[in-house]
Parts: C-alpha cells; structure tokens; sequence
C-alpha cells in the first residue's frame, strides 16, 4: 500500500510538471499508477500480442452487415459499424475518434435561443399511456399538471449558459469531456445514439426523447446527456439536461420536457468574485485525497487491468487516472438519505483531451463503495456493477 501510494504521489508531481492543471473546485487532482509497479500494471508479452486475433471493425462490418452513416450537424460524420447497435442503441460505447467528432462538432459556448416544443403527455406522464388503469380524477389532474408545464416552458424561457472544450478561465485546463455550466462548474457526460422513436420503456421518458406533438424529427438521433448544476439557498441542485442531435441538423436542449433551440453564446461578463477564489484554491487537502484514492485502488482489482489495458492500447500516449473529490457529498436515492460519499473519477488522460470511464462513490467511513450509472442515474454495489452491461469486458 505505501510503495503505491509513493507512485501516486510521484505521478502528482509529474503531471503537475508537465502542465496537467488541477480541475475546478469539483474535479481534484489526477491519479494514475505508476506503469513500472508491478502490482498495478502487468505487460503483455510480444508473444502474447502477436497470438491474439482481434477482427478490425472492417472485418466485423463485412460479415455483420454495413455502416450507419450519421452527419453531425453538417460537420462531421459519424461511420458506425452497425454490429455495434443493439436493440437500436448504442449506449455510450464510442471510440476515441467517434467522441471527438461528436463533441467537436457542438465546441463552444451556448445559450437558450427560444421554445420550440414539449414531449408528449404520455412521456412526461407514463401513467397516462394506453394500458395503463388509472382512474379519471387522476388521469384529469395529470393532463392539468401537463398543460401547466407546457405553458411555463413557453413564457420562462431557462438561464442556461453552457460550454463544451472551453471554460471562463484561460488559465484552467478545459477537459474535452465535460460540460461546463456557467463556464466553470462540471459535468460528466454520456452520449446515446438512437436508432428509432419507439424506444423500450425503462428508457422511454422525458429526459432522452427527440419526439414532441410540435415538431418531427427524423432518426437516428444522438443524446448527450449531463448536469445543469446550479446553487439554490446554499444547496447545489443538479438539473439532468439532454442535448438532442436528429438527423435533420435539429440541435436542441431538453429540459424537463421542454425543447429549446440554441445558440452561440459570450461568456457572461462580471463572474463572481467566490468563483475567481476557487480557480485559485490553495487548500487541496493532498492526504485525504490520496486516502480515498489509495482505497479505490486497492478495492476494485479492475482498475490495474484498465490501467495495463490503456497503456497498452495507448502505445503510451495516454494514462490511466483515479480522480478523486475529496469534499463529501449527501447522496439521496429515492428521495431517501443514503448517507455521505466522495466521488471519484476514473478515465483516460490524453495530452488534449479525456476519456471518461466510470464514477465510484465511497462512503464516509470507507466501508462501502457504489458504482454511479450517469445515464441511469442509478447507484450501484460492486457486485451489481459486475452483473450489470455496463461492466467493461476488455477485449486483448
């Protein structure tokens, strides 16, 4: 345990030479194991390398069919081996150069253009879909509450600022895989390809849809989803936000419910003053983040394996990193307290850019660790997190 938690330290010096900045006031420092410690990170043997027969996504193409061929608003296109699309989705498995046309085409700053629409009822409310046996008061009530919604999104238009590979200070490192509200505050991000409209029900809600009575898109349609975080009487509030891409070059914002059209946007002049002291924060508690990290490391043996594997595939050129907050957090599932936990970040760390792998929770008395599904939005043991297909079986 000491001899690895010297290679973190090590490493922490390292990037911080090297010009990798701490994230903002949420993000912490970068962790990667050290690639010469034999207990992280295992070589695989030229041997071992030459024997394995990996098929090439041309190959896979050929025997499993053709390509989908997505146009990202009328910038990049997206040459998707279609044996990657189950049951007409593709749920955040995307490869490096796929991320980086997807996110590189929505670079930049936006903001709420106007209303453009509102899903449907019977996706706002599933209570109300056909089949379904409520009683009229009920069924009334909903369709009232519904029309209220609706004409609220019409005349409040929503004070969204949001950036993708840019943030408000030149002198913080802009991770390419966040989202950042306001210019500074991050979010995580998922992105969701889908094939049609009749999607299955535990995916069908408001949150990740391209259909509404005042519009019709044309699929596939991808979704970036993340967090609007916002302070509200000293509680921070994360808001689930979806980006909406269609077919048709419609780039909206889905916020509970409501489509919005976007459009360019300056950053807001006249930051407040609490945000410019915590880009310059000098009180990173080393100790308790190295505490947490150590912890994560020692507890989930993948993380070695998907150390090795991104060094590997890599050449070199990337690193594999344990990120901690250390700042406790109130975790509520269901409205219920579940208790306090750190959030840690794993991913890929490239010289321009991330790779965002999974979020792991630890609990305040280190005796629990939780897997965080984003999309989901879900909270996992590790065991379930091993059952569930969102566990990462690495192909050699």
């Amino acid at each position: 345990m000491k001899g690895l938690r010297g290679c973190f330290v090590v490493l922490f010096l390292f990037l911080a030479a090297c010009g990798v900045k701490n994230q903002a006031e949420d993000n912490g420092y970068e962790v990667q194991a050290d690639s010469s410690d034999a207990e992280s990170v295992h070589s695989q043997s030229k041997e071992e390398e030459n024997s394995n027969d990996v098929k090439t996504e041309n190959e896979r193409a050929e025997k499993d069919g053709g390509y989908l061929e997505f146009e990202i608003l009328g910038k990049e296109t997206l040459s998707i081996d279609e044996s990657r699309i189950q049951d007409s989705f593709l749920d955040n498995r995307w490869t490096l150069e796929e991320i980086d046309k997807i996110l590189n085409s929505i670079k930049g700053c936006w903001t709420v253009d106007q209303y453009v629409g509102f899903v449907s009822d019977e996706t706002y409310f599933p209570e109300l879909r056909p089949g379904d046996d409520i009683d009229e008061q009920w069924r009334s009530d909903l369709l009232e509450e519904y029309q209220t919604k609706v004409e609220e999104a019409k005349n409040n238009l929503p004070s969204v600022f949001f950036s993708k590979k840019e943030n408000y200070f030149s002198s913080l490192e802009a991770d390419a895989n966040y989202i950042y509200t306001d210019g500074l505050r991050e979010s995580p991000v998922a992105i969701i390809l889908s094939m049609e409209n009749e999607v299955p029900s535990m995916l069908a809600n408001s949150e990740m849809t391209a259909d509404s009575p005042d519009f019709q898109a044309e699929y596939p349609v991808l979704y970036i989803r993340f967090f609007l975080i916002e302070d509200r009487d000293s509680e921070r509030v994360y808001l689930p936000a979806t980006l909406v891409i269609t077919t048709d070059n419609r780039f909206y914002l889905l916020l509970d419910g409501a489509f919005y059209s976007l459009k360019p946007a300056e950053y807001p002049a006249g930051k407040p003053a609490i945000i410019e002291k915590a880009a310059d924060r000098n009180d990173f508690d080393l100790d308790k983040y190295m505490e947490i990290a150590d912890f994560v490391w020692d507890n989930i043996p993948e993380l070695k394996n998907y150390a090795e594997y991104v060094e590997e595939k890599s050449e070199g050129h990337a690193a594999f990193v344990v990120d901690p907050n250390y700042e406790l957090k109130e975790l509520y599932v269901d409205n219920e307290f579940r208790g306090n936990y750190y959030y840690v970040y794993t991913g890929e760390v490239w010289e321009d850019h991330r790779v965002n792998w999974d979020w792991f929770l630890v609990s305040e008395d280190f005796d629990e660790i939780l897997w965080w599904d984003i999309v989901e939005i879900e909270y996992l043991t590790l065991d379930e997190w091993r059952q569930s297909s969102s566990y990462r079986e690495l192909e050699w």
